[in-house]
């Protein structure tokens, strides 16, 4: 048995090491790519409900205090989607770390 030969189960292990550590990455992308989109469509809500109430005019009490109770609630949305983008782009940093820590 040549030494190729004798190898070639090693470089097997080794091609699929590198592949799974492939596939890690591009699920960390897209996990990344799925919460800045939502972090996205978050603050682009705000925006437009900031835009409209303001178009809106004058308000009674309560209806102020509603609007600015759900900015509140939506700032709070903000950062903790902020928090998983975060997060996500973390994990992909150290998922591609590992892939190309296994290409070598």
């Amino acid at each position: 048995m040549t030494r190729s030969e004798r190898m070639q189960p090693i470089k097997h292990l080794a091609d699929t090491r590198e592949r799974d550590a492939g596939a890690g990455v591009a699920a960390a992308r897209r996990v990344l790519e799925d919460r800045e989109q939502q972090l996205a469509q978050l603050r682009a809500y705000r925006a437009e409900y900031a835009n409209r109430a303001a178009h809106e005019g004058a308000a009674d009490a309560v209806r102020l205090q509603n609007y600015h109770a759900f900015l509140a609630r939506l700032a709070d949305a903000i950062r903790q989607q902020e928090e998983l983008v975060a997060a996500a782009r973390r994990d992909l940093e150290r998922t591609t770390a590992e892939w190309h820590e296994r290409r070598i």
